[in-house]
């Protein structure tokens, strides 16, 4: 498994890349709008980042692209279970989030865009560098569907995906 991911902070650069990019993707189709008043894209990206004013921070939103390895195709349940690992390794457990599958060809990704403030105390939740995390996430998702291992570059002294930090 793949994760690439980092927090942001203009949220109309996402809705472009999200929407708007057709060259790239043969289809796009939302998997999940959790926590957010409006089931649309934009407002519901505006709304997530509008909590951001309130911290020093001005990055408030965490986009991750998932993708499984090519010779993997996944049903709607395991996207799920793969943005519910991610969020948790992240800690951005029950923020509101929305889930975007792309389908390139015959390949399939996930972006998962997580609000990144949290409800006490107004900060941001995810650090500048979540390299591990992201690393770790993706060794816990491999073992939960039965993947092989996509080694990557931060993958150094990461075995156990359930080991602390």
């Amino acid at each position: 498994m793949i994760i690439t991911g980092k927090s942001i902070a203009f949220y109309l650069d996402l809705v472009a890349h999200l929407l708007d990019d057709v060259s790239e993707n043969t289809r796009v189709e939302a998997l999940e709008y959790r926590d957010v008043a409006i089931w649309e894209v934009e407002p519901a990206l505006r709304d997530m980042q509008i909590l951001c004013a309130g911290t020093m921070g001005t990055k408030g939103l965490y986009h991750a692209k998932i993708r499984p390895a090519p010779e993997y195709s996944l049903p709607h349940e395991q996207w799920f279970t793969t943005a519910d690992i991610l969020e948790q390794e992240l800690g951005l457990d029950d923020q509101p989030r929305l889930l975007m599958l792309h389908e390139q060809e015959d390949r399939a990704l996930m972006c998962a865009i997580g609000e990144a403030v949290g409800a006490q105390g107004h900060r941001l939740k995810v650090g500048a560098r979540p390299y591990r995390m992201k690393t770790r996430a993706a060794r816990a998702i491999e073992a939960a569907l039965g993947h092989e291992t996509v080694p990557g570059r931060h993958d150094s002294g990461i075995s156990d995906p359930g080991a602390a930090p």
